[in-house]
C-alpha cells in the first residue's frame, strides 16, 4: 500500500472518519485528496494525523510499501531459501537474476539482490555462480569511498564480507561500526550493520585467526544497539565461547557453546542449531589434528546472509 490507501486503511480500520483524523492539522477536502493520492501530504502534517490515529510512525510504515518491487524481491528470496526446491519459486528467482546479470549499469540496490542471490544460492542451484574477485573489487570501491553507510550499503558488506582481505575488511568496518546515527536508524539498517560484524567474526574463526577474532568480539560488545538484540547477543556469545574453546581447549568453554546451541533449538530454529553442530564438531576435529592454527579450506556453515 501507499501512503494514501494507508492511512485510509488505518482509519477505516479505527473506525475515525476524515473529519475527525483532520482536524486541527488539515481541513477535510484536503485530507480526501490525500487518502485518494490525488495530493502529496507533507511530514508535519502527516505526523499530526499519526497521533490523531494513535499510531506509531514505523508501524505505519510497516503498512506502507514504497518500493514494491523490492519487497517482493525480498519476499521472494526468503521463499526460495525456505523451499530452495520449489520449481516454481526457483524460476522466478532466476528469472530476475538473469534479468539483472544482463543489465550492462545496475544501482546499489540491484547490485546489492544480484550478489546476495549468488552468495546464498549458488550452493543449491548450479544456474547461479559463485561471487568472484570481479564481485568483491567492486564492491569494495564502492564501499570504500563512503564514510556514511545506508541500508543497501550494510546488505552489500554483510553479504560480501567474507571476501575480502583482513586489511579491505578492516578498513570498511571501521567506516560500518559504530553506525552513525544509529538512534534513527530502521531496524533492517541496523540488523545488517550488526551482521556483517558477526560474518567477519565467523569467517575469521574459520582461518584460525584468533587474535583478529578477539579485536572484532570486542567492538560487537562495545556496541550498545548490539547487545540490545537478543539474536545478535546469542549469535556473538556463541561464537565467543567457540573461539575460546578453539584457542584453549577449555571443556568449560565447549559445554557453554553446546549450551547456546541448545538455546537457539529450543527457540525454533532447528536447521540454524544442526549447523552449529556440525560446525562444532568440523572445527573441533580440526583441533584435535592440530590444524586450529591453520585456515580451514571451507566456508562457514551458518553465516548469517541477507537479501
Amino acid at each position: 500500500m501507499n501512503i494514501g490507501e494507508t492511512l485510509k486503511f488505518i482509519r477505516k480500520n479505527k473506525k475515525q472518519t476524515q473529519r475527525e483524523i483532520s482536524k486541527g492539522y488539515l481541513d477535510r477536502t484536503t485530507y480526501s485528496r490525500i487518502e485518494n493520492d490525488e495530493r502529496s501530504v507533507r511530514i508535519n502534517d502527516l505526523q499530526g494525523v499519526l497521533n490523531k490515529m494513535s499510531v506509531n510512525v514505523h508501524e505505519f510504515f510497516t503498512f506502507a510499501k514504497f518500493d514494491l518491487e523490492q519487497q517482493q524481491f525480498k519476499e521472494l528470496f526468503d521463499a526460495c531459501k525456505e523451499q530452495p526446491e520449489h520449481e516454481r519459486l526457483k524460476k522466478q528467482l532466476l528469472t530476475y537474476y538473469k534479468k539483472l546479470a544482463a543489465k550492462p549499469t545496475k544501482n546499489l540496490r540491484e547490485h546489492s539482490n544480484q550478489l546476495a542471490i549468488k552468495n546464498y544460492f549458488h550452493h543449491y542451484w548450479k544456474e547461479i555462480p559463485e561471487i568472484n574477485a570481479s564481485d568483491s573489487e567492486m564492491v569494495y570501491r564502492v564501499l570504500a569511498k563512503k564514510n556514511y553507510y545506508f541500508q543497501y550499503d550494510y546488505i552489500l558488506l554483510a553479504n560480501m564480507i567474507p571476501y575480502f582481505s583482513e586489511q579491505q575488511a578492516s578498513i570498511l568496518i571501521k567506516r560500518a561500526i559504530p553506525i552513525k546515527d544509529e538512534e534513527q536508524r530502521d531496524e533492517i539498517t541496523k540488523n545488517n550493520a550488526f551482521n556483517a560484524l558477526l560474518n567477519l567474526i565467523h569467517v575469521r574463526i574459520y582461518e584460525g585467526e584468533w587474535l583478529i577474532v578477539k579485536k572484532y568480539v570486542k567492538l560487537a560488545k562495545r556496541q550498545p544497539g548490539f547487545l540490545k538484540s537478543y539474536k545478535h547477543r546469542l549469535d556473538l556469545y556463541y561464537f565467543d565461547s567457540l573461539f575460546t574453546y578453539l584457542l584453549t581447549k577449555d571443556p568449560k568453554a565447549l559445554e557453554k557453546t553446546q549450551l547456546f546451541i541448545k538455546v537457539t533449538e529450543d527457540i525454533g530454529d532447528k536447521n540454524k542449531a544442526d549447523a552449529m553442530k556440525e560446525e562444532v564438531a568440523l572445527l573441533s576435529q580440526n583441533l584435535g589434528e592440530n590444524a586450529a592454527a591453520k585456515a580451514v579450506n571451507r566456508k562457514p556453515t551458518n553465516l548469517i546472509k541477507e537479501g
